[in-house]
């Protein structure tokens, strides 16, 4: 039987308690004491109000604790969050959630990320800035229970995609960043090596071409040399080259492409090669 079929049909409400949190006041703001944690701080922002009195122990929030924020905006303020922050007292619109016997932490997590978009379908209030939804909307959410020795597997290969996904975001604006940099100082007069000298025509250092037409009939599944018209990929093949390697292909539409051989282009290319 595949493992995938054993797992139980359940409810959010089967696997975990909520506890509330409490609604502070203006008044019980304070320049210090334990911060108190609110649906903004689990977006991100590190911006706290404190309370500084005697907190119920039902409202501490330690480091690692799974909360979910169950009012606020739609696609921004719903949703799970572990606490990542300071130990702190915990503000009313959001759950702590705590799993039920034989239920991993991590598993709970992610199974709350998937339901909470079902969850946040059901939210209503008076105006879009603050729409709330019941206990009952999210307890009653229906999802599939794996034995915990799945949960744990679940929850291992999603994190290890989670921790690849970041990576490569940082990577990429990276080097997007250092792309920007490089293009500014490139072109910039006041950096460019160059500068003195001031700008040229393009047809003063370059012989450019423009493709010949060439429909389908001309093109054969055999042929030697690859037909660019436009664009990066080959529309197909031909039997003569126009286009000598190691020049440059510059689409009307696309992004400049160096042919590494011989090609044919067609009139949607121009070639251009350089003295």
């Amino acid at each position: 039987m595949n493992a995938r079929h054993a797992w139980l049909p359940c409810t959010i409400g089967d696997v975990c308690e909520f506890e509330s949190g409490n609604g502070f006041t203006p008044q019980d703001w304070k320049a210090r004491g334990l911060p108190i944690i609110r649906i903004q701080n689990l977006n991100g922002s590190q911006s706290f109000n404190y309370f500084d009195g005697e907190p119920d122990p039902d409202w501490i929030v330690e480091p690692g604790d799974l909360l979910f924020a169950w009012a606020g905006v739609k696609g921004v303020s719903f949703g799970p969050t572990v606490w990542n922050g300071p130990k702190g007292v915990l503000n009313q619109h959001i759950y702590r959630i705590r799993p039920k016997a034989g239920i991993n932490k991590n598993w709970l997590h992610y199974t709350l990320e998937e339901v909470t978009s079902e969850i946040e379908g059901k939210a209503h209030g008076f105006k879009t800035s603050l729409v709330h939804v019941r206990k009952s909307d999210i307890t009653g959410a229906k999802v599939a229970l794996p034995s915990e020795t799945e949960q744990v597997a679940v929850a291992s290969t999603l994190a290890c995609w989670d921790t690849a996904i970041e990576k490569t975001e940082r990577l990429i604006a990276a080097k997007e960043r250092h792309y920007t940099h490089e293009l500014s100082r490139i072109i910039s007069r006041g950096h460019h090596p160059a500068a003195h000298e001031g700008r040229v025509l393009l047809s003063d250092i370059t012989t450019v071409w423009k493709g010949q037409q060439l429909n389908k009939d001309a093109m054969v599944e055999d042929g030697e040399y690859y037909v660019l018209n436009g664009g990066v990929g080959p529309s197909g093949k031909t039997t003569t080259w126009n286009y000598k390697a190691n020049t440059i292909t510059i689409s009307e539409g696309e992004t400049p492409v160096v042919s590494s051989t011989s090609i044919a282009t067609t009139s949607g290319a121009v070639g251009t090669a350089t003295h």
